[in-house]
């Protein structure tokens, strides 16, 4: 298989992980698209406290931004299947499809979740029980001792007419 039998939106994901995985000179470059056609991109991450590997960076990326579920995602790396870390965080946001593909963009594999297998339940949009709303922001926010909203004129450092 090559990029010329993926489906356009599979062809885009496949090139957004090769490109990310060659901008960042990375082993493995991973991108994945949301219900809403939304896409993400990521490479490894290799950290003293941190390990993710780019499925699981790109994932997070998107759960982060809001994403319920992924329709795609794609691996590009020199490895001949993905890592099973890199399938549950897939099937964690129920992904359809895990495309493996090589650098050069040749397509590897796909990786489809099994047949039958439950898809999560999708999370609760957050409510005001889950996510506080603050009517304030640090531009309209009253200053001690202060009555009106702060200007940013208002926070500058003090100018000549201003009592020092």
């Amino acid at each position: 298989m090559t990029e010329a039998t993926l489906d356009p939106e599979d062809n885009k994901l496949v090139v957004l992980a090769r490109a990310t995985r060659a901008r960042n000179g990375t082993a493995e470059g991973a991108a994945v698209r949301d219900e809403i056609g939304r896409t993400y991109t990521a490479s490894e991450v290799n950290l003293p406290s941190l390990t993710l590997t780019a499925v699981q960076a790109a994932v997070a990326m998107a759960a982060c931004s809001g994403a319920r579920s992924l329709e795609a995602a794609a691996l590009v790396t020199e490895a001949d299947a993905p890592a099973e870390a890199d399938l549950r965080a897939a099937r964690d946001m129920s992904a359809g499809t895990l495309i493996l593909a090589a650098p050069d963009g040749t397509v590897k594999g796909r990786h489809r979740r099994r047949p039958g297998a439950t898809r999560p339940r999708a999370r609760p949009a957050p409510g005001p029980a889950a996510r506080p709303v603050s009517r304030a922001s640090p531009v309209t926010a009253p200053r001690p001792g202060r009555t009106g909203p702060v200007s940013p004129a208002s926070s500058a450092a003090p100018t000549s007419a201003s009592p020092r």
